[in-house]
């Protein structure tokens, strides 16, 4: 398994969410890395900003996030360690992070991505469902 078969994720997506539009942007996977951003957009404002990199390391594949506005303040990568690719099915986890602490990237028959992500926050379970369509479509 390389980074390669993870190309179906590469290009734009939207999903509305939270009251706005969620962007999900990543680059065709190139020399052993991928590279994405996110951004949630309400109104005329960007309420939320991620950006993630996905990785080949000696463990495997890894995906590292960074989460919020990097003019706010110091920031550290997050990863999540590949542990299952199943065809167009990618499972990324960290069970030492609370929320997310998995997240789950699929590639629909319809050629919509989903992205179905689960953890803890303050105890309680959570999960958050991303149904993306290509930008544009």
């Amino acid at each position: 398994m390389t980074i390669d078969d993870l190309g179906w994720m590469q290009g734009g997506w939207e999903c509305s969410i939270w009251g706005g539009k969620f962007e999900e942007h990543w680059l065709a996977p190139r020399s052993g890395a991928m590279v994405g951003v996110g951004r949630h957009l309400k109104a005329e404002d960007t309420a939320f900003m991620e950006f993630m990199s996905i990785e080949t390391n000696d463990d495997g594949i890894t995906m590292w996030m960074l989460l919020g506005r990097p003019s706010k303040g110091d920031k550290k990568g997050v990863p999540f360690k590949m542990t299952s690719l199943k065809g167009k099915v990618a499972v990324f986890e960290n069970p030492a992070n609370d929320f997310p602490s998995k997240m789950t990237y699929s590639l629909r028959a319809n050629g919509q991505l989903f992205c179905h992500i689960e953890g803890e926050e303050k105890g309680k379970k959570m999960s958050e469902d991303f149904d993306f369509k290509r930008l544009g479509h």
